[in-house]
């Protein structure tokens, strides 16, 4: 088991407000400063005013009719695709779609790259509350409101020589709190479904106060190292979750672990990946204009973006590209503001931002990455999956799968050879769809219905 060496050596249960552990709310912000990797940075976007009146109609008809909904769903623009020309939430449609138009979508970093999503839909752009929570923020830089055991997070900092706002985290927490408490108040519904939920400590603690059951939605990879779904100490749960759905039996393995604190392992429950049934089902179109883009007649393989490590891993696409000429690669971002183009300096790199990074995997010869969970997404799929070691982060993160039929990983750029390529062509895809049908279960909207009945 991985020890937590700041849990072990830092009283955190002392870091108190109303009763909460605020742990949950200051652990990732901590981490990411501790471990910096460089990203490249994003080209500025549209401002503040574009993204409040984005969807304002669309937002202000949802808030009108807020008492209609049975579920709220906190959700995320950057994780929207776009599946047979209309715009999907990776994680969270298939919530959506269960409900009927019982549910609304209350989503933040709302931008200019998902206009198509439908006039019917129940929408809240979440930067409209955003002035509001400003206002409160400012209110709080006067008043100053505290929390205890603030002076154990100062110790951790001077440990770590890392600076972190912790008064800024502190009062954001309590703007999310309080205008959330008067959403609240305005209609309690009887879920409210998370993304993410430590980006949302402050709405979770007013969920809790008012007895509104909060369940995570699984976004990604959720292991041992994953410091926020994985406590050294038990810690209460008024910023966690009631209930986690997960994409598969993995997550019920970590959590037997008895030295693993998170929530009760009975409410870890398995429920499946709502987009991989329709691509089971066959039920996602592949755009013609994709096809075009990839040449069906050359080796090619999709690269998945990771903003943390495109100051490493770029040079080593670079240098993948130049030694392979034989090859495409096809770099997927996963920031969609950054010109990329001018980054990579080979002809046989193309970047496509445009289409969902699954229906990419879909018409590829296998997937490369470093540490994202498109690995085990792309097995699933029945593709083959490489894994670029960058400062040990696939060993780290997926040590675990290096083993598994289909994986393969290198160290460097010298190591992707003609010798390592021609071991691909013979692989059957259904033999490892089927090795990851414990990982992504199938019948999603069954599952979820069969779980909220028993939560109802």
């Amino acid at each position: 088991m991985i020890k937590d060496k700041i849990e072990s050596n830092h009283n955190i249960v002392e870091i108190t407000w109303n009763k909460a552990h605020l742990w949950p709310l200051f652990k990732p912000y901590l981490y990411n400063s501790i471990n910096t990797y460089s990203s490249i940075a994003p080209s500025k976007n549209l401002g503040l005013l574009k993204k409040i009146f984005s969807k304002f109609l669309i937002s202000v008809k949802s808030l009108i009719k807020i008492k209609k909904n049975e579920a709220f769903i906190l959700s995320n623009s950057n994780r929207r695709i776009t599946i047979n020309g209309k715009s999907f939430a990776r994680i969270s449609q298939g919530v959506y779609d269960h409900f009927n138009g019982k549910a609304v979508f209350i989503e933040s970093n709302v931008n200019v790259a998902h206009d198509d999503i439908e006039k019917e839909s129940n929408f809240i752009n979440e930067t409209l509350i955003i002035p509001v929570q400003a206002i409160l923020i400012l209110w709080f830089k006067i008043v100053k409101p505290k929390f205890e055991g603030k002076s154990v997070l100062i110790d951790i900092l001077n440990e770590n020589s890392i600076s972190v706002n912790i008064d800024f985290r502190f009062y954001k927490f309590l703007a999310r709190y309080y205008t959330f408490k008067l959403l609240l108040k305005l209609h309690k519904p009887r879920y409210v479904f998370v993304e993410c939920y430590y980006d949302y400590c402050g709405y979770l603690k007013a969920c809790k106060d008012e007895n509104v059951q909060v369940i995570e939605l699984q976004h990604g990879l959720i292991k041992e190292s994953h410091r926020s779904y994985n406590y050294s100490i038990a810690i209460n749960n008024h910023l966690l979750p009631d209930k986690l759905l997960t994409f598969g039996f993995r997550e019920n393995e970590l959590y037997n672990n008895p030295g693993i604190n998170f929530i009760d392992k009975e409410n870890v429950i398995p429920t499946g990946f709502y987009l991989f049934d329709l691509f089971r089902n066959g039920e996602v179109q592949s755009p013609k204009e994709l096809s075009t883009l990839i040449d069906s007649n050359r080796p090619n393989f999709i690269i998945s973006g990771q903003d943390l490590i495109e100051e490493k891993s770029i040079p080593f696409i670079n240098k993948l590209a130049m030694l392979r000429e034989d090859c495409d690669f096809i770099y997927v971002p996963r920031t969609k503001t950054v010109n990329y183009e001018k980054l990579f300096t080979q002809s046989n790199i193309k970047v496509i931002s445009k289409f969902p990074i699954y229906q990419v995997i879909n018409i590829t010869t296998a997937h490369i990455t470093a540490f994202s969970t498109t690995a085990l997404e792309s097995l699933a799929m029945g593709k083959i999956n490489i894994f670029m070691n960058i400062d040990g982060l696939s060993e780290k993160h997926f040590e675990n799968y290096l083993n598994f039929k289909g994986v393969f990983m290198i160290n460097s750029p010298e190591e992707f050879t003609i010798q390592l390529t021609d071991q691909f062509k013979n692989h059957k895809p259904e033999e490892l769809s089927d090795l990851m049908k414990e990982e992504y279960l199938s019948s999603y909207l069954t599952n979820l219905n069969k779980q909220l009945i028993v939560s109802g």
